[in-house]
């Protein structure tokens, strides 16, 4: 997480944060863009949105409950955010909210396999299975990925019905299984080319000087440049001619290079 603490620019109305990423792979939590890390970066935001980037082979889990109070109840509903770009192991750990001798807890290990077959496995709750719901659903997703050739899941030799859709805009594919005993262990397998997949460009470019406040033909020369682009190197030389802010130049930059 990387807090954004500049008041926003009044070109480009967002606001940035200079951030050292550390080598690898990451991704947007909320867009799925990808960035290389070992580097320096600025990263630019709008009021709505702040920089949180997990790494790749990261298993995030969320509660996915529709109504989420001041209860302290394990969730039913379990929603997990699988980032594409290495294998990881993960202990999930829920108890009764209490503390010493009244503790008591269930951990689930969930294991996840990068590659052209992806698989993420959750295993059999170990520990007091009373803590947690006997039974719940699981809606995943995985961030990165292509888009799959199919998505099959299975408990034991016992295959599952499972819906999935998939969102070009943030490479995400979502699955959505049956309630599934937690006492059971369970797989979902993805087979895909096992390539992380080119960031979108045009996009992303286009909403960052859509929101600028410039000229309308300023706009217009400077988006057909990041249309007309042999090379993100080449582009970066052309836009650093326009007459725009330097914050504008960066945020664009930003987009242009984040997977370079």
């Amino acid at each position: 997480v990387s807090p954004i603490t500049a008041p926003a620019d009044a070109e480009t109305r967002l606001g940035h944060a200079d951030t050292w990423l550390p080598e690898g792979d990451w991704f947007d939590f909320f867009s799925g863009r990808h960035y290389k890390g070992g580097k320096k970066l600025r990263l630019f935001r709008g009021i709505d949105s702040m920089p949180v980037l997990a790494k790749a082979g990261a298993i995030v889990p969320l509660t996915a409950e529709e109504e989420v109070g001041n209860g302290v109840d394990n969730p039913r509903h379990l929603e997990l955010r699988i980032f594409a770009g290495g294998d990881n192991t993960f202990v999930l750990y829920e108890d009764n909210d209490r503390s010493g001798a009244d503790c008591r807890a269930a951990r689930t290990a969930i294991t996840f396999t990068w590659g052209q077959k992806s698989c993420l496995k959750i295993a059999a709750a170990d520990g007091d299975r009373d803590v947690i719901p006997h039974e719940r659903r699981y809606t995943v997703q995985f961030i990165g990925f292509a888009a799959p050739s199919s998505v099959t899941a299975k408990a034991g030799d016992v295959s599952l019905d499972v819906h999935w859709t998939y969102d070009e805009e943030r490479w995400c594919v979502t699955a959505a299984l049956p309630p599934l005993s937690t006492a059971e262990e369970w797989q979902l397998t993805l087979l895909t080319d096992g390539i992380l997949p080119e960031n979108p460009i045009e996009k992303p470019c286009f909403e960052v000087i859509r929101r600028a406040h410039m000229a309308y033909d300023t706009k217009y020369f400077l988006f057909d440049q990041i249309k007309r682009r042999t090379s993100c190197a080449a582009c970066i030389g052309e836009i650093s001619t326009f007459a725009v802010s330097a914050e504008l130049k960066d945020a664009l930059i930003e987009i242009l290079t984040a997977d370079q």
